[in-house]
C-alpha cells in the first residue's frame, strides 16, 4: 500500500491535468513513479500520511531524521519545506475531516478533494488566480483520468 501526503496526491493529479509525462528529479524522490503508479491504479488504497512517504523516502534532501532540508523561499508561511508541507497536510486533513493514517483509495480521496469546493482556498496561502489555476488543472487531470463525476 503507498503512504502518501495529502498534498502529494494533489499536486500529481493537478501537474497531471497540465502535462502527460512525469520525469525524474534531479532531488531523486520518487514523485515520477508515484504518479505514474497512481495514474495507472486509481482504485488502490493509500494511507494518508503527514510525515515522510512514498514519494520523499529516495529524496537527497530527506534526513536520517525523515525530515525535509529543502527550503522554500520567498514563501509566506515559512522557508522551511518540512514545516510547510506539516502544515498544508495537516489542513487538508481537517478540511476533509479525516485523520492522519486514514486508509482510503485513491479514487476515494480525489472525490473528496472535488467535493470540498473550498479546499484549495482554504490550504493555499497563494493569491486567488493562482489558486483557480491549481483547481482548474486539478479537474483537467480528474477528467484524464475519466472521472464522469467533475
Amino acid at each position: 500500500m503507498l503512504k502518501l501526503k495529502p498534498h502529494h496526491i494533489i499536486d500529481i493529479i493537478r501537474d497531471y491535468g497540465q502535462y502527460s509525462t512525469f520525469e525524474p528529479h534531479i532531488y531523486g524522490h520518487a514523485y515520477h513513479t508515484v504518479a505514474k503508479n497512481i495514474i495507472e491504479n486509481i482504485e488502490q488504497e493509500v494511507q494518508l500520511v503527514i510525515t515522510s512517504d512514498d514519494v520523499c523516502i529516495p529524496c537527497m534532501n530527506l534526513s536520517s531524521e525523515k525530515q525535509c532540508r529543502d527550503i522554500l523561499p520567498n514563501h509566506p508561511y515559512s522557508s522551511s519545506k518540512q514545516i510547510y508541507n506539516d502544515y498544508l497536510d495537516a489542513e487538508i486533513l481537517k478540511a476533509l475531516s479525516i485523520n492522519a493514517e486514514f486508509v482510503i483509495s485513491i479514487k476515494g480521496y480525489l472525490l473528496l478533494v472535488f467535493k470540498e469546493e473550498n479546499l484549495f482556498y482554504k490550504i493555499y496561502p497563494h493569491s486567488k488566480d493562482i489558486i483557480e489555476q491549481r483547481k482548474i488543472m486539478f479537474r483537467k487531470g480528474l477528467n484524464k483520468l475519466g472521472f464522469s463525476e467533475v
